[in-house]
């Protein structure tokens, strides 16, 4: 795993940390298996398996994100600044292959509390 110093949250920021997971689904899901990164179907925040990868990679707290338009990452900071960033087509493609089913090794089971620190 990459630790990652934290940095200036900015849409340039977010879009390229998006870009960072990879070119196609298969290889973002390998990039969250590797990072021990689990999620729901179908959430569109802190559930979310791409939202948790982005505050894992972060280190920042205080900051709220969201999915609910899947074309666009919108995360509210601290000081409420809002910020939108532009996601990547093999972002989305992950999502809809993962909302489908297509990872269930990715998929949170009832037993396991995504609030604990990943190693």
């Amino acid at each position: 795993m990459h630790a990652r110093a934290t940095m200036e949250i900015t849409a340039a920021s977010l879009e390229s940390l998006l870009n960072e997971t990879g070119d196609s689904a298969n290889i973002i899901a390998d990039r969250l298996r590797r990072r021990g990164i689990k999620g729901v179907r179908n959430a569109v925040r802190i559930l979310n398996p791409i939202i948790e990868y982005v505050q894992d990679s972060l280190k920042s707290s205080g900051i709220a994100m969201n999915l609910i338009d899947p074309d666009v990452l919108h995360v509210r900071l601290g000081d409420g600044a809002m910020i939108a960033a532009v996601v990547p087509q093999a972002v989305k493609d992950f999502l809809q292959s993962f909302n489908d089913g297509m990872y269930p090794d990715l998929e949170a089971t009832e037993s396991q509390n995504l609030s604990e620190p990943r190693q």
